[in-house]
């Protein structure tokens, strides 16, 4: 499924940083241990993104285990990843007063380049942290509206209308990810959408993702033929665009 599709992503070192943490940002639709496995990995990893994504996307139950894989980036050199490895409910007063300072001169930053797309994303994720959802679907908003292929802020926003019931807005943006074809990730959030509608393009979506992928032959012979027989049987259906 999906779920496992967005791990091989995220763990393919292979793959650019911004994929593989948009795969990371995206596993937080499908927790179970194998996300949590990928997630606890990109903790560790020297790349920046990778563990302030990581960090921001996961959720373990377990306050104790949590804080064990997240306590090592309390003294990350890199502001970003500290902020998002904080959970409030472990701070003691006055370490709450540090976080609210630190959080304020965020946001500062980021309202600073919010002539580029990833501050009001940035800005709308930390909204979304805080359980302001107007204000963060405000921000992702205008994320998209300066760069209309940033992946990223249309996915989340998306995310946002569905848990609000606004299935018909989240669709819009879902399909808008197939603008980008080399986005892999969010592809294969949106081929799950589909399936759950029981549109056969979903499982069609979701094998074109597999086949760019570094897969052993006989999974990729496989992928081929399930390809081939959902052309033939789906062939009109396929030449109308996802609704």
């Amino acid at each position: 499924g999906a779920g496992g599709e967005l791990v091989r992503l995220a763990q393919d070192t292979f793959q650019p940083p911004l994929v593989r943490a948009t795969a990371l940002e995206l596993l937080g639709r499908y927790p179970g241990e194998a996300s949590t496995a990928a997630l606890a990995t990109a903790v560790l990893s020297d790349e920046p993104l990778l563990r302030r994504t990581a960090a921001a996307s996961l959720t373990v139950p377990d306050p104790r285990r949590r804080t064990a894989l997240l306590a090592p980036l309390l003294a990350d050199p890199v502001k970003a990843v500290r902020l998002a490895a904080v959970s409030r409910d472990l701070l003691k007063p006055y370490q709450l007063e540090a976080l609210d300072e630190a959080t304020l001169e965020y946001e500062e930053t980021m309202r600073y380049s919010l002539d580029f797309p990833f501050a009001g994303h940035n800005l709308a994720n930390l909204y979304v942290a805080q359980g302001d959802v107007g204000r963060a679907e405000e921000y992702y908003k205008m994320a998209v509206e300066i760069d209309e292929l940033f992946v990223p802020a249309k996915m989340n926003l998306a995310v946002l209308y569905n848990s609000q019931g606004r299935n018909e807005e989240a669709e819009v943006l879902l399909r808008g990810v197939l603008e980008a074809p080399d986005e892999d990730p969010p592809r294969l959030v949106y081929a799950d959408w589909l399936m759950e509608q029981g549109d056969p393009r979903g499982e069609f979506i979701a094998l074109q993702v597999q086949l760019r992928q570094r897969i052993n032959p006989a999974r990729r012979k496989r992928a081929k033929q399930r390809v081939q027989a959902l052309s033939r049987e789906h062939r009109n259906a396929f030449a109308k665009p996802a609704k």
